[in-house]
């Protein structure tokens, strides 16, 4: 399992330092909603498309994005979620993802947040499991 530090900087977000390391949503599932201070680990997937985090009582959840954000393969690398209109993260429009590290800085666009089922969970490959 990958180390991790979170702590929050001011008002505006919360900065996530970890390691590095596809599921569908069911429709009628209800909308789960974490804050960015739960997130307690994450890995990127081999092609930088995906991040999966896991979150406090040890929900998974998957986020798809626009483009591959090569800068979360970078070790060492911090995730900064800024706070939009609302603390809760629930669709891809409230996440503002920011990537930061020591070759420099830059954001990745969430298309689609997907949690993941106990099922799902349990069958994700542990080289992308948070």
């Amino acid at each position: 399992m990958s180390n991790f530090l979170v702590r929050k900087t001011a008002a505006l977000g919360v900065i996530i330092s970890c390691g590095l390391g596809g599921a569908q949503a069911q429709p009628d599932l209800p909308l789960a909603c974490f804050r960015a201070e739960d997130i307690t680990g994450w890995k990127v997937t081999p092609d930088a498309w995906s991040l999966y985090l896991r979150v406090r009582n040890g929900r998974l959840y998957r986020l798809d994005l626009a483009d591959a954000c090569r800068g979360l393969q970078i070790r060492g690398v911090r995730l900064r979620f800024e706070v939009r209109r609302s603390p809760d993260l629930c669709r891809a429009s409230d996440f503002d993802l920011r990537v930061e590290g020591s070759a420099g800085a830059g954001s990745c666009v969430v298309t689609e947040v997907t949690e993941l089922s106990p099922a799902e969970a349990v069958a994700l490959s542990p080289s992308v499991r948070p």
